[in-house]
């Protein structure tokens, strides 16, 4: 959008904190929404958008469910630039055409914002007091809840709005503030509010003021940054209203600094009761805590102001040679993987920046891990008498009276899976697996592991069938092997990393993940008939309920990243990531994860985004992109967007045409494997060169071919190459002897080029299986495209009283800054005037030239370690263009059409006045009987068949 006088810094972008409605459908919804955060408190969108579109709604969610306008977009402005977020903190996006009525929207896309600055919470210091209009409604929920360092706690009083005000007596210059929301009812959010400051608790000045805003969840942060260089000794939060309810709650309050402060003014009480857990089996037979591997450890947190507690251990009450450290408000530990039949001392401390507190210590001895020769089995309805085939240090097998005793498989097959799966996953505290086979009884089976007090700490593997004696569990394989082996991955999930409980399961049910671990188990035992049978098998199940019937796990999710990316180990890895992000309390999971979280963590363990994938397999919804932007928020794993077809939009050629126009060579980039390219050389010394151009630079991973219907005519021997030019090739892969076996085969080959980026591909095929006559149905390259910087546009110069304001649009998220050059010539002589951070895109030039001179300018961007082309030259030439406004008759056009849209900023971009008006309202306005004087921007819409004007305008007060 254009103004001939002066361009609004944000383009004419309305910002606003009202609700979205609905009307009539009339313009093509926008596509290819994308976001990116540059700084912690902001994100810029760009888009696509409709021809017929006269102006775009960008609207905005921080729950994943509830959608706000937050801005009105001009038509040809297909970006946005959003400054009211908060910092580590998810939101989506979405965009909505407009031309009378409201277009469908686009996809919802996620931005997850930047993490500030480290600072001091002055709200922590113990020279601090908060205070607050309104008491809490009791003494677990006042106001002193919202300082104590814990979300689990809160401020609850009975009003709509309210203040609470922290004074730090000597004073400090807060930059960032934070909320986090009650554990419960969103209605009680605060949703509009002021940050003041005073030196005297009289005189308050204004240093933030939100509104419209909506927390993400329950116990959620939202963290923003202030433009305050004062110092002030109280800081009042003004609640001027919630989120509908009638009574107002936060969990916690807090100001930051770049000052030292004081978190406590004494070292914490020393923990109490400090014992190790002393347990009998349910039926009172054995002891069964301690363990042979393991000594829980409980006591009482006698302080409120510990950060951590330090556990120490001994063999000899004197050297203590091993540490770990606790988080605070935990009052147990669960000492593992300790020596059998060995004697430790343990001793606990509490710890705060002031110092420690006093040792208190308890010992107690492991049992031996000689399995008994006989169990009575003590949980749910089992009742059975198992007595001891076999053991070694890996596993135990026992039998229930009714078993075939000669049966003997089980002692090496499950020894053996029971080792590779401590190979893969690492240890579960009790080395050695349980094995109890029934006849006759409890058909199925079940796990338990060193977690768990009804099965005795022991990892267990429990099964039952229906069958006698002289069927039961004689076959090795199938189901006998298919059910023991689905028991153990519940055994691998359920305690992994030394964590009891299994989060997870609430996404993959009972158990999706068994279908990939039994494949995993198989394959890693050497089991290659059985990991056949049962991949073949998987690939036809659909027999799903999470997250909806009918989805094919194996097939379209998990056997395509366990292939691609890394196998067992990303199987295992995902526990890792998992432990990272889901909380713990006394060494157990304390909430299950959501499907967001799931593919973040699988995401981090492929060291690829998984999004896409999962999209495949699951389809995607709203609340699962906001539960994945939400997951990369609050816990940032590194991985990058997945390598994929980078061919779409190229082009294609051959040196040799193809035989008939229907199979011409551009068949092999339609992602249609029954098509094909099919052409013959004139002697077996020629070579088939097939060259390729992407639109954008290539970092290339790897490619596949895959053969037409016949098997006798594939490539054989061939070369691929990469170029910049298209005239210096590169050979990157070479390939020989190569059987496509069965039709429509694709064979993938990984290829490593560095960080080094190709916009031009040939695949040289030298000779074929068979004869002269080549038949090949796909070839696609494997790569990430490189973020290369685009250019600025539309850059615009005008005229302000205090220098030459410099503007233009960037349609881009790749670019991260700007350079401004200036020079007195139009081609040369170029210097730069100023760098700027990717939100800024304008300048303000307040040292021109006279004004019977002529200055040229030129923006760039930068982006990685590249940079874009320059932008178009703009010079002081242009500033004598006037508006689109020549005659007051035109502002008289207003009362015509009293539905018009009138909207005014000021010089610094903000609106002042957006609204209809009539003619004798407009000359009030420029009179300066508004109130307001001054140079103004204007944008008048009088209807959408009328052309809109624009201009600048002076008013006098």
């Amino acid at each position: 959008m254009k103004f001939n006088r002066h361009t609004y810094r944000k383009f004419g972008v309305i910002a606003l904190g009202c609700l979205m409605f609905h009307g009539v459908a009339d313009a093509a919804a926008p596509t290819g929404v994308k976001g990116r955060s540059f700084t912690p408190n902001s994100v810029k969108l760009i888009w696509t958008g409709s021809e017929d579109a006269t102006e775009y709604w960008v609207q905005r969610s921080s729950d994943g469910t509830t959608f706000q306008r937050v801005a009105i977009v001009p038509a040809g402005t297909e970006f946005y630039i959003d400054e009211t977020v908060s910092a580590s903190a998810p939101y989506l996006y979405r965009v909505v055409g407009r031309k009378g009525g409201i277009s469908e929207t686009s996809d919802a896309v996620g931005v997850a914002t930047l993490k500030l600055p480290n600072l001091s919470a002055i709200t922590a210091d113990v020279s601090g007091k908060i205070t607050s209009q309104y008491a809490g409604l009791n003494n677990n929920e006042n106001t002193s809840k919202l300082i104590d360092g814990s979300v689990d706690t809160k401020y609850l009083f009975n009003k709509n709005s309210g203040w609470v005000k922290y004074e730090f007596p000597q004073g400090a210059v807060v930059t960032q503030y934070s909320i986090v929301s009650g554990n419960d009812a969103s209605e009680r959010d605060p949703k509009n509010w002021v940050l003041e400051g005073s030196n005297d608790n009289s005189t308050w000045s204004e240093l933030d003021s939100r509104n419209y805003i909506a927390f993400p969840g329950r116990k959620a942060k939202l963290h923003y940054a202030i433009s305050n260089t004062k110092s002030y000794k109280y800081y009042r939060l003004n609640i001027k209203s919630n989120n509908g309810g009638s009574m107002t709650q936060m969990a916690e309050f807090t100001l930051y600094a770049d000052c030292e402060i004081t978190r406590n003014d004494a070292v914490p009480a020393t923990p109490s009761n400090f014992k190790f857990l002393s347990e009998m089996s349910s039926n009172g037979e054995v002891q069964i805590m301690p363990s042979s591997n393991q000594i829980i450890l409980t006591w009482s947190d006698a302080s409120d102001n510990e950060d951590y507690f330090v556990i120490e251990r001994s063999t000899d009450n004197a050297t203590w040679d091993w540490s770990t450290t606790v988080d605070r408000d935990n009052t147990r530990y669960r000492a593992v993987c300790l020596t059998p039949e060995t004697h430790y001392y343990f001793r606990i401390k509490a710890v705060n920046d002031i110092g420690s507190s006093d040792w208190v210590s308890t010992d107690a001895t492991t049992m031996n891990n000689i399995p008994a020769e006989t169990i009575n089995e003590d949980w749910d309805v089992h009742r059975a008498t198992l007595r001891l085939q076999y053991y070694d240090d890996d596993i135990a097998i026992y039998y229930d009276d009714d078993m075939d005793k000669s049966i003997t498989w089980p002692k090496e097959v499950f020894g053996d899976i029971w080792r590779y799966c401590k190979k893969v996953y690492g240890d579960y505290s009790d080395p050695r697996l349980e094995v109890y086979f029934h006849a006759g009884k409890y058909s199925g089976g079940h796990p338990s592991t060193w977690s768990r007090a009804d099965h005795h700490y022991k990892n267990i593997l429990d099964l039952g069938t229906g069958a006698g004696t002289n069927e039961a569990w004689q076959s090795y394989g199938g189901n006998n092997l298919d059910l023991p082996v689905h028991e153990i991955g519940h055994i691998m999930e359920g305690a992994s990393l030394h964590v009891h409980g299994s989060p997870e399961r609430v996404v993959w049910g009972d158990s999706k993940y068994a279908e990939i671990f039994n494949y995993d188990v198989y394959v890693g035992c050497g089991l290659t008939d059985q990991a056949e049978r049962w991949k073949k098998m998987q690939m036809e199940n659909n027999d799903s309920s999470t997250p909806a019937p009918g989805i094919y796990w194996f097939r379209d999710f998990y056997y395509p990243i366990y292939s691609q990316y890394g196998g067992s180990k990303l199987l295992a890895d995902f526990f890792v990531y998992m432990k990272k992000l889901i909380p713990q309390k006394n060494g157990d999971y304390t909430r299950d994860m959501n499907m967001g979280e799931f593919i973040h963590c699988y995401s981090a363990a492929a060291g690829v985004n998984l999004k896409s994938q999962a999209t495949v397999a699951f389809g995607w919804k709203d609340e699962w992109e906001f539960q994945l932007t939400k997951a990369q928020a609050e816990c940032p794993f590194d991985y990058k967007d997945p390598d994929g077809n980078v061919m779409e939009g190229g082009a294609g050629s051959a040196s040799i045409d193809a035989n008939s126009a229907e199979n011409g060579v551009e068949n092999l980039f339609d992602k249609n494997e029954k098509t094909f390219y099919e052409a013959t050389r004139t002697s077996e010394g020629e070579t088939f060169d097939i060259f390729f151009s992407s639109v954008k630079p290539v970092i290339l991973s790897g490619y596949s071919l895959t053969c037409g219907s016949g098997t006798l005519t594939p490539p054989a021997d061939w070369t691929l190459s990469v170029s910049e030019d298209g005239e210096q090739w590169k050979v990157v892969d070479t390939q020989s002897g190569q059987i496509f076996s069965k039709a429509y085969e694709e064979k993938s080959y990984d290829v490593t080029v560095g960080d080094a980026a190709y916009n031009k591909f040939k695949l040289s095929i030298s000779k074929l299986r068979l004869g002269n006559k080549i038949t090949l149905s796909e070839w696609e390259l494997r790569g990430t495209l490189k973020n290369i910087p685009t250019a600025p546009v539309g850059l615009k110069l005008t005229e302000e009283t205090d220098g030459l304001l410099l503007q233009w649009s960037d349609y881009s998220i790749v670019n991260d800054a700007y350079v401004v050059e200036s020079s007195t010539k139009a081609a040369e002589g170029f210097g730069e005037l100023a760098k700027l951070n990717a939100n800024q895109m304008s300048y303000l030039d307040t040292n021109p030239l006279e004004e019977d001179a002529t200055r040229y300018y030129r923006v760039k961007a930068l982006g990685g370690e590249a940079e874009s082309e320059y932008s178009d030259v703009v010079s002081t030439e242009i500033l004598g263009i006037d508006g689109t406004v020549t005659d007051d008759a035109d502002f008289r056009k207003l009362d015509e059409f009293p539905g018009n849209r009138v909207y005014i900023y000021n010089i610094n971009g903000s609106v002042v006045y957006s609204g209809s008006m009539t003619y004798a309202k407009w000359l009030q306005f420029i009179q300066g009987e508004s109130g307001l004087s001054g140079i103004y921007l204007y944008q008048i819409i009088l209807n959408s068949s009328q052309a809109p004007m624009y201009g600048k305008i002076k008013t006098i007060k």
